[in-house]
C-alpha cells in the first residue's frame, strides 16, 4: 500500500470508478468543516489528493487566488500529474500541485489553515505520523478533516468469499499460505470486534485525531450509493487497488479468479441479476481544530 508506482498504475481506475462517488463524501466534508473567518487568502492543503476531488470542489467554490490557495499533494506522481492536467484544462488559477509524502511533508510549521484527507489516512501505513505532520503544518486554530470508509454493502460478501478462498489455500499449501485479510481493518474472524479497532469505527477515528493533538473533534456518518455499471469489471478494478494487496498477496491466479467468481455469484444471489447495481456505502467524516 506504500508504493507510489502502484497507485500511479491505477489512476485511470480511480477516474472511472471512484472519482464521482468520492465527490459526494468530499462535498459533505467541505460543507461541515469550519474555515477561519475574515482571512484572505485561505490556505488549503489536500493530503493524498488522488484524482483531485477536493481541489475540484474547492476551485469551484474559491475562484480567486486572493481568496484561497489550494495545494493538492499525493505521494504518487501519476495522481499529481492528473490533477495538474485537469488544472491546466480548467484554468484553475489558485491550485498548486506537489508530489509529497504525507508522513514527511516539505512544508513549514503552521503554514496551512485547513487540511483535508479524504479516504487516505486509513491506507497510510504510518497513519500516526501522517496525522502528526498534519498537526505540525496546520495553523493554530485551523481545521483538519479526514474521511474513512464506514461501510460498503459488498464487504460481508467479500469476507465470506475470503474465508472460502482461505480454506482452499490452506488445503493446497497448509504451511505456505498466510490467511488473507479484507481491507479497512475488517477480518473474517470476529469482524465486529476487529471493526472497533479500525478506521471503519467512528470512535476509533476520533481517538486517533485526539492522540495527534487535535481538539474539538466532531464526527458524522455520511450515507451514499455507489454505482456499479459492470460487476465483472468492478471486481477486476477492485483487485487492482493496492488497498486490497494484503488480501490477494498469497493467492494464486486460480484462487484470485475463484474469489471473483464467488463474489459475483453471491452478489447476484443477494441483489438479483441486473445490468447495473447501486451499492449502499457510508463514510466517517471527522473534523477538528488545532
Amino acid at each position: 500500500m506504500d508504493i507510489p508506482e502502484d497507485w500511479t498504475r491505477i489512476k485511470d481506475d480511480y477516474v472511472q470508478w471512484a472519482h464521482a462517488s468520492t465527490s459526494l463524501h468530499a462535498q459533505k466534508t467541505i460543507e461541515v468543516t469550519p474555515v477561519p473567518a475574515n482571512k484572505k487568502p485561505l490556505r488549503f492543503l489536500d493530503v493524498a489528493c488522488g484524482t483531485g476531488v477536493v481541489p475540484e470542489i474547492l476551485a469551484q467554490k474559491y475562484t480567486n487566488p486572493e481568496d484561497a490557495i489550494i495545494l493538492a499533494t499525493d505521494f504518487a506522481q501519476g495522481m499529481v500529474d492528473h490533477v495538474e492536467k485537469i488544472k491546466q484544462e480548467r484554468q484553475w488559477k489558485n491550485v498548486e500541485t506537489k508530489v509529497m509524502d504525507a508522513t514527511a511533508m516539505s512544508l513549514p510549521d503552521s503554514s496551512m489553515d485547513v487540511i483535508f484527507c479524504v479516504f487516505g489516512v486509513m491506507l497510510i501505513p504510518n497513519s500516526e505520523k501522517a496525522l502528526s505532520e498534519m498537526y505540525r503544518v496546520l495553523e493554530e486554530g485551523g481545521s483538519v478533516a479526514i474521511v474513512t470508509w464506514h461501510y460498503q454493502a459488498i464487504w460481508p460478501i467479500f469476507m465470506e468469499a475470503t474465508a472460502k478462498i482461505n480454506a482452499l489455500a490452506q488445503v493446497s499449501a497448509p504451511t505456505a499460505v498466510e490467511a488473507p485479510k479484507v481491507p479497512f481493518g475488517l477480518s473474517t474472524d470476529d469482524a465486529k470486534q476487529q471493526a472497533k479497532k479500525s478506521w471503519v469505527n467512528l470512535d476509533y477515528c476520533k481517538e486517533k485525531l485526539e492522540a495527534a493533538g487535535f481538539k474539538d473533534v466532531k464526527g458524522l456518518e455520511e450515507k451514499n450509493v455507489f454505482r456499479i455499471p459492470d460487476l465483472k469489471e468492478f471486481m477486476t478494478v477492485s483487485l487492482r487497488n493496492p488497498g486490497f494487496a494484503s488480501m490477494t498477496a498469497n493467492w494464486s491466479s486460480e484462487l484470485t479468479q475463484k474469489f471473483k467468481d464467488l463474489v459475483i455469484e453471491s452478489f447476484k444471489e443477494k441483489y438479483g441479476d441486473k445490468d447495473e447495481y447501486h451499492m449502499d456505502v457510508s463514510s466517517n467524516i471527522l473534523y477538528a481544530r488545532k
